[in-house]
């Protein structure tokens, strides 16, 4: 079965081709690079059915490839710099160490759930393998 489109986002999957109408992407290789990694193709022009929209957050030039989505009827993806975003402040110009991608929201607005809040309020948070993972992750971070 092939999710196209809108359909993709209510599924919970995020297309693995995202279309950007904002320079920022095009300016930053470790974010190109950070994306690459994590399996997307960024591109310019339109997107098709199967496709997506990359927007940074809800920042000012979101609107951009939110108005873009609409016509196509394609998802948004959204992405913000993780938790941990570096060692240094973003402005003296390090690099993020990790990404939020999110089909949902963004973690800091509350006028749409993110995954993250999807995955607190729904999801059952004694499970043994979810919790072996945080515990993995949490001593990797120490280990840094």
């Amino acid at each position: 079965m092939t999710l196209v489109g809108a359909n993709t986002q209510a599924a919970g999957i995020s297309p693995r081709r995202l279309f950007y109408y904002n320079a920022g992407f095009l300016r930053q290789s470790h974010l190109r690079r950070m994306l690459a990694l994590a399996g997307y193709e960024l591109r310019l022009g339109l997107p098709g059915p199967e496709d997506g929209v990359i927007v940074w957050g809800r920042s000012p030039y979101a609107w951009r490839g939110e108005a873009i989505a609409a016509r196509y009827n394609v998802p948004v993806v959204r992405i913000e710099d993780a938790f941990l975003r570096s060692i240094r402040p973003g402005r003296l110009g390090d690099a993020p160490l990790g990404l939020l991608i999110d089909g949902r929201g963004v973690h800091f607005d509350s006028a749409a759930p993110s995954t993250l809040e999807t995955i607190l309020a729904k999801h059952s948070l004694d499970d043994s393998n979810l919790l072996t993972r945080a515990r993995d992750g949490i001593a990797r971070i120490r280990a840094l």
